[in-house]
């Protein structure tokens, strides 16, 4: 009984973590949706192949950020708690959310639940998730204040 609950739980949280997650839309914009599945598979992606899937959205910024390419929300939305930005560097990717004003809103919501389950340990103001997907173990680590959050994916 208890291997079956098990395998159940398993089994719903990876069907969760597998699962399409809806694009974030602000100002008649489209933005990739922040969840589990999307960061696994941008963090698996050449930089060219990133590249090219975040032309498909609404960004206005990109270029390179101490070498690593990033595609930015630019200041268009700042006015409204977002200035979004996805960095792409080899073996790391990190998501962030860090408006120049003072009032942000929270774009992490999905991707929050989904980590929950699989917290880890605190390192400072750093949460870090562990767990293993596909064969591979994932780490994610999470920061979150009241003018900047920011979400790393690496693999170990």
């Amino acid at each position: 009984m208890k291997k079956t609950c098990l395998l159940l739980f398993f089994a719903l949280v990876f069907s969760n973590a597998n699962s399409q997650c809806e694009n974030l839309i602000f100002n008649n914009k489209t933005y990739p949706g922040i969840c589990i599945s999307n960061a696994i598979k941008w963090f698996n992606m050449s930089r060219q192949e990133w590249s090219s899937k975040m032309e498909t959205y609404d960004f206005s910024d990109s270029g390179y950020s101490d070498g690593a390419p990033f595609y930015s929300s630019g200041v268009d939305l700042n006015d409204d708690g977002i200035l979004y930005a996805i960095t792409k560097d080899f073996g790391l990717l990190t998501i962030e959310n860090s408006p120049l004003n003072e009032f942000k809103i929270n774009i992490f919501k999905k991707i929050v639940v989904e980590l929950e389950p699989y917290f880890i340990e605190r390192k400072g103001n750093m949460a870090l998730f562990r767990f293993k997907y596909s064969g591979d173990i994932y780490q994610f680590g999470l920061s979150q204040s009241s003018d900047w959050d920011m979400l790393f994916i690496g693999k170990l």
